[in-house]
């Protein structure tokens, strides 16, 4: 589940503070609005701020910044109105029209959710991947620097062996 955890966050703040869907912030007449199904740039840029707020607190107790800077960023992305929306009132696609609706809500969380599935399911392990092997370069590195050299700043040679096995 805890792989699973980010997605599901992120899906559910993407649909709560979906710009118009429950609130609006800042308004035109109001300070917030309620329901009102219209967004622009500001709105857009307020949720953001918010979502990023919520989204870092409830993430990083696993101490990954990967999963907020994903998740922002396609909160950005997809929020309808700004780039696209879909469906639109008039067309199945309408783009920058700066308006919402509960269907394209619900078809740009659907989006949102397939991103961020692959995006922090299927790439994330190879991240991590990644992240050991140069780990591994490194220490494997500074074990043959040891080796070769009796320089004092070097790790110990336990700690070298303990790298250099860790690795392999």
């Amino acid at each position: 589940m805890a792989d699973w955890a980010p997605i599901l966050v992120g899906l559910l703040l993407f649909i709560l503070l979906s710009p118009g869907l429950l609130f609006r912030l800042p308004g035109n007449a109001r300070a917030i609005e309620f329901g009102s199904f219209t967004t622009n740039v500001k709105v857009i840029v307020v949720h953001t701020i918010i979502f990023f707020v919520v989204f870092t607190i409830l993430i990083l107790a696993m101490a990954d910044w990967g999963p907020v800077i994903v998740a922002v960023l396609l909160f950005v992305l997809l929020s309808p109105g700004l780039l696209f929306q879909m469906p639109g009132k008039h067309r199945l696609v309408e783009f920058g029209n700066m308006e919402t609706s509960g269907a394209s809500i619900v078809v740009h969380a659907a989006i949102y959710f397939g991103l961020i599935a692959v995006f922090l399911i299927a790439i994330g392990p190879w991240h991590r991947w990644i992240h050991h092997q140069y780990v591994c370069f490194q220490s494997n590195y500074d074990y043959y620097q040891f080796q070769t050299s009796w320089k004092a700043s070097r790790p110990s040679m336990d700690d070298a062996k303990l790298l250099h096995h860790i690795c392999l």
